[in-house]
């Protein structure tokens, strides 16, 4: 069984990759599994995922390295069309990743 840490992880290797076909494979993976299996967890591995991913936004997009941002930002967006998934504090904390990304 694939743990929601290890997901969070495939994830993050793909958007920081520094080859631009691989960081736009991962967002296209990474919303294909937003849109879909992420609807079909408990709601609180959808939490535990959403509350990882979003550390992992935060260093992204706070990193020297212009690879992590690019990814940090493509996170953020395929995030932003399925907030509907988190709970308020989460879609909160996209909000103000967002602000700081700027």
């Amino acid at each position: 069984m694939t743990t929601v840490s290890s997901v969070v992880q495939q994830f993050v290797v793909g958007l920081k990759s520094r080859n631009e076909e691989t960081r736009s494979a991962a967002a296209r993976e990474l919303k294909q599994y937003v849109s879909t299996e992420l609807k079909e967890v408990l709601p609180g591995d959808v939490t535990t995922f959403m509350d990882e991913f979003n550390h992992q936004i935060i260093e992204m997009v706070s990193s020297q390295d212009t690879s992590d941002r690019k990814g940090g930002i493509l996170a953020i967006g395929n995030f932003a069309s399925h907030l509907n998934l988190c709970n308020k504090r989460s879609s909160l904390t996209f909000v103000n990743i967002s602000f700081r990304a700027e």
